[in-house]
């Protein structure tokens, strides 16, 4: 009877660990067994993450690497590589955990820096170490603790597995093997050299997603607030009116209105209307503060979210630029630059993901 060939699938944060998941899958393929994973496809989006449950189920093994990083979250705050540990575990599939013993020792570049997100990677870790744990701190000790272990794991805890059907014999199957390892650095290769391009800019080091972004604002032309919000919600917020060109008074205005309508569940609001009831029950109206308009300007361009242009306008009047007609008793033309914003294909695939219809969860 052939032996059986088991798929795993590994789990990581994938920028950070780039060198270790190759490493890990190099590992997998010495033991004659299929490597799977979302790392060229990382999830974004609820049906890509469909597509990796259907991955992770229908595997053997579950090898999860952590390092210094928390990773992309969904839209809940929990990152994508817990998700899937999560799913690993609801499933029953053994689980092989590979957690970094020093990560005051990772370079800055591959750790968290924020606070939060750091409490979230401590919280992660210390689930995974009650049930599972293998430390690592080099890349050669990451790859022989995972040959080990996967090892005793496949003699300790056999699984189903694949079994070789009659018309595939090795040889065909391990050149199979060879083709997509070939692919799949040939993958990483085109990867590596967009990076490595002037054009590149790790986005995952800026605040984005449910990161909270400080917004500045005036109130009824008077009192300066401020109130935080996350890159997502502002995006879902006015969304709507950046699907066309948007003059940037209009998205002033149209960001206002949002502001205003999220301060006016705050606590803080309802405070203030306890106290001065006459003042803040009555109209009332929000402009938010050129810096923090130029700051979520920076953020949503420097994401891919908007693109920032300008239009040329012309009005009547007695405008000091480009005016014709300028003799006496002649109306003047005035011409002027606009900047305006508007989504770009990724900021609209993203607006537009919250907006279309969800199909229910089985």
């Amino acid at each position: 009877m052939s032996q059986p060939r088991y798929q795993i699938f590994v789990s990581s944060t994938f920028r950070d660990l780039q060198e270790e998941r190759q490493a890990v899958l190099n590992a997998i393929l010495k033991l004659n067994q299929f490597p799977a994973g979302m790392e060229i496809f990382p999830a974004t989006n609820d049906p890509a993450w469909e597509l990796i449950k259907k991955v992770i189920n229908d595997s053997d093994y579950y090898i999860l690497i952590i390092g210094g990083k928390y990773g992309s979250m969904d839209e809940t705050g929990i990152s994508y590589t817990e998700k899937e540990y999560d799913f690993a575990e609801s499933q029953n599939i053994p689980v092989l955990a590979f957690i970094h013993s020093e990560p005051e020792s990772i370079a800055v570049g591959k750790s968290e820096m924020n606070s939060e997100l750091r409490e979230k990677l401590n919280s992660f870790k210390e689930k995974v170490s009650k049930h599972h744990c293998n430390f690592w701190r080099t890349l050669e000790e990451l790859k022989e603790n995972v040959l080990t272990s996967l090892s005793q794991s496949i003699v300790m805890n056999p699984q189903t597995g694949w079994v070789k059907a009659g018309g595939i014999d090795n040889t065909e199957l391990l050149s199979r093997l060879a083709d997509l390892q070939q692919r799949y650095d040939n993958l990483v290769e085109e990867n590596n050299k967009i990076k490595n391009s002037a054009l590149f800019i790790d986005t995952e080091k800026f605040l984005q997603g449910n990161d909270l972004i400080n917004i500045k604002f005036s109130f009824n032309d008077e009192d300066t607030k401020e109130i935080d919000l996350s890159c997502n919600q502002i995006l879902f917020g006015i969304g709507e009116n950046l699907v066309i060109q948007c003059e940037i008074d209009n998205v002033e205005e149209y960001l206002g209105i949002f502001v205003l309508d999220c301060f006016k569940n705050s606590n803080e609001f309802l405070e203030l209307l306890k106290l001065e009831p006459d003042k803040y029950k009555s109209y009332f109206r929000v402009k938010v503060i050129a810096e923090s308009l130029l700051e979520l300007e920076v953020q949503l361009q420097i994401l891919e979210l908007i693109d920032v242009s300008s239009v040329v306008k012309q009005s009547s009047g007695s405008g000091l630029l480009f005016n014709r007609g300028s003799n006496r008793g002649q109306s003047s033309i005035r011409t002027y630059i606009e900047k305006t914003w508007q989504l770009t294909g990724k900021g609209l695939k993203l607006y537009l993901s919250q907006k279309a219809l969800q199909r229910e969860q089985s």
